[in-house]
């Protein structure tokens, strides 16, 4: 009677779990501490990996309640090389990204993949190296990324199976968009499209809007990537997941700034700063816009309490908060955090600022800030041409406008003869582009400067 009722309860819970129902969680879970009750490890494994959504959890946190159950199953199971071994010690590894146990974590991704590439099966394969996969969104590890995108397309593509294939070029579009590979981003895209509407399912639909509004806000077009963003985080709200509403205030961070309202941003960040401390994006993301909306007090105490530490932890928000965290410290000329922040981005100089929800452009862009904020304008124009280039071949309007503006006002900042024609010229070029593409909040600050060198004729 107790298998029966597990074996109904794990059928519901997938079910529910497909059409979008928040209740699917503890359903799930049900079969789980059944499972348990009744010393069946395999079931007890099926149950547990249900509840994953494919990656981590909870941005940011650890599922304690679902790492217990792993764990727990990875007793009752036999130790022999399996497939529902290798998948339980994969969900597990990628539970355990925030985890503040790293050698826990690579090890059970460790064994993970070496043992899916032992057992061979392709469907235990596919989920081993989709979920291992999410926990290497770091700034270090994208060349690994795509070649794993790359064999999970291949591998995924002979499974009859539309979900680990739509999976596949969700993990392949993120990683070739921090890249710079936007062709491979934008047939990613493509793939992503046809197979959500196979599967037709909310949490999926979900990722595709995120991922479609990020795209379009990378390419300037703030108010459909707006449209998007919304409708992704109804979606995933509908269906229960709750940072959904994370990945939404990160991509409208990056519309508002270019859009000029920020301002309306400002108390949703301060809650979040204020349940959550800790987390150094938010703080730095607060920061930011204090400065863009001229609150200068508040941006300094911000900027005063971020410090080394703080850029020490190696995921895939940090050159995003290192972004937020310059923007801050060169609005109110704190050349000490400034210092910190350069050989944060320093080995990252070739790469772009993307962690899947908000996209900052050229690190370039932002070592060009931190060379004029440090008083060296020979090397922040160096920087400044080069995060201009990167920006003008990718189409990146927003970030193509936000660089030339930076760069005219350091030289405007310059004050002498020489640099003001220069200078002049690259804020109409900013004015130009701001203009045409409707980002206003650009368009204000460089119109801003170019009053202030005609004030100053």
């Amino acid at each position: 009677e107790d298998v029966g009722r597990h074996d109904a309860l794990l059928s519901a819970g997938r079910a529910a779990k497909k059409a979008g129902d928040p209740s699917a969680r503890e359903t799930l879970i049900e079969a789980v501490h059944l499972a348990d009750r009744l010393g069946d490890g395999v079931r007890m494994a099926r149950a547990a990996l249900a509840c994953s959504r494919g990656m981590f959890g909870l941005l940011g946190s650890v599922d304690v309640e679902l790492v217990d159950a792993l764990e727990r199953a990875l007793v009752l199971l036999d130790d022999a090389d399996s497939p529902l071994r290798a998948s339980v010690l994969a969900v597990l590894g990628a539970e355990l990204t925030y985890s503040q146990d790293r050698a826990r974590h690579r090890a059970a991704c460790d064994l993970a993949v070496a043992m899916a590439r032992r057992v061979g099966d392709p469907v235990c394969l596919a989920r081993v190296l989709t979920l291992y996969a999410s926990t290497l969104w770091r700034p270090d590890r994208i060349a690994e990324r795509l070649d794993l995108a790359d064999e999970l397309e291949r591998i995924t593509a002979g499974l009859g199976r539309p979900q680990w294939r739509f999976s596949a070029a969700s993990l392949g579009f993120q990683a070739a968009m921090e890249a710079g590979a936007f062709a491979v981003a934008d047939e990613r895209m493509l793939q992503m499209e046809s197979l959500a509407r196979q599967l037709d399912q909310p949490v999926v639909w979900s990722y595709l809007r995120l991922r479609q509004g990020h795209r379009k806000a990378v390419a300037g077009d703030l108010g459909e990537a707006e449209r998007l963003a919304t409708e992704a985080v109804e979606r995933g709200r509908a269906a229960g997941y709750q940072d959904s509403e994370v990945f939404y205030y990160g991509q409208m961070w990056v519309i508002c700034y270019h859009a000029g309202r920020l301002d309306e941003l400002r108390s949703v960040f301060e809650l979040a700063v204020a349940a959550r401390p800790s987390h150094t994006v938010l703080r730095a993301a607060l920061a930011a816009i204090y400065s863009e909306t001229g609150q200068t007090p508040q941006c300094q105490r911000m900027v005063e309490q971020l410090g080394r530490d703080d850029f020490l932890t190696m995921d895939q928000d940090l050159l995003v908060t290192a972004a937020v965290a310059t923007i801050a410290a060169c609005g109110v000329a704190n050349i000490r955090l400034g210092g910190v922040l350069r050989p944060v981005l320093s080995p990252y100089e070739d790469q772009l600022i993307d962690n899947g929800s908000a996209h900052f452009g050229a690190v370039s862009h932002y070592l060009a800030m931190l060379a004029a904020l440090l008083g060296q304008h020979a090397e922040a124009t160096a920087w400044f041409e080069r995060a201009a280039g990167t920006h003008s071949r990718l189409r990146e309007w927003p970030m193509l406008a936000r660089t030339w503006f930076e760069h005219g006002r350091m030289l405007a900042r310059a004050g002498d003869p020489g640099s003001t024609g220069a200078a002049r010229e690259l804020l109409d070029k900013a004015v130009a582009v701001a203009t045409e593409k409707g980002f206003v909040g650009t368009l204000a600050v460089a119109n801003q400067q170019l009053e202030a060198l005609r004030g100053r004729a």
